[in-house]
């Protein structure tokens, strides 16, 4: 948090010294010192209620693709990732994600990772379980662990994310109706699809997108990630796009489909 206080210092900063340089010669320089005294701090609010505002206000983005395998109908998906439940976001932002879930008409759910803030304490505390239970879709609501849950408290957060419905895939392979579901955990293991009928359609939750060219020589289908939230806070979304192959957002590679969503 204060690291983002002092980014955005430094951004408030800068833009005082541009508005200087460009109204010095217009403006007197007592009442412009005044005036540049007041927007310094009222640009850092700014920025931070701008900042709150994305942070609180999900946004659906859709896209449609093709798999060269048979499926028997159409698929709808719903993807959300990196919720980090604790105590800045809770039980009002699980019952918006529900709503839109539903809104949606998705078959299924997929949590690639992050549910939780590292510990369920916040979690339990402010009695979440029953938000996260309306989460419901007619094919089921599948998650993976990513590493806020799997690296401080995973077996309660594991047991707690299973008494609320959902299945939690750690490193394992799920048919669901004729779909082959895999959840693998904060890269923690390469060797899930071996001896598994590659034929079907096969659907990857895998919190890092660290091995997207790796997995595009694989018989993946399409694959949801996390983690990276698009850098969180400019410019760090520039430099993370030097550093994944898929950042945020959606690409085609190979005969595979993958998506990082920004959390």
């Amino acid at each position: 948090f204060w690291m983002v206080i002092l980014l955005f210092v430094m951004y408030a900063a800068l833009a005082t010294f541009i508005l200087y340089l460009l109204l010095r010669r217009f403006v007197a320089r007592q009442p412009l010192s005044r005036s540049l005294r007041l927007f310094a701090p009222l640009f850092v609010a700014g920025l931070l209620g701008f900042g709150m505002y994305n942070a609180y206000t999900p946004v659906v983005r859709h896209q449609t693709v093709f798999i060269n395998k048979k499926m028997d109908k159409p698929l709808r998906i719903g993807v959300a990732s990196d919720l980090h439940l604790g105590i800045l976001f809770g039980a009002r932002q699980l019952d918006k994600l529900t709503d839109i879930m539903k809104r949606e008409q998705v078959d299924m759910v997929l949590l690639p990772g992050d549910l939780m803030d590292d510990t369920v304490d916040a979690y339990l505390k402010e009695n979440m379980k029953p938000h996260l239970q309306k989460l419901t879709a007619p094919m089921g609501v599948y998650a993976t662990l990513g590493n806020h849950d799997w690296f401080r408290d995973q077996k309660r957060i594991k047991h707690e994310l299973e008494a609320a419905g959902l299945t939690v895939l750690a490193n394992q392979v799920l048919e669901v109706n004729g779909v082959l579901l895999v959840g693998r955990s904060d890269d923690l293991d390469r060797k899930l699809l071996e001896g598994q009928n590659t034929q079907l359609p096969v659907l990857l939750m895998d919190h890092r997108p660290t091995s997207i060219e790796a997995h595009a020589r694989l018989p993946i289908d399409v694959q949801v990630s996390g983690h990276v939230h698009n850098g969180q806070v400019a410019p760090a979304n520039l430099i993370v796009r030097t550093l994944y192959r898929l950042a945020y957002g959606y690409e085609a590679i190979g005969n595979g489909h993958f998506f990082t969503t920004s959390g």
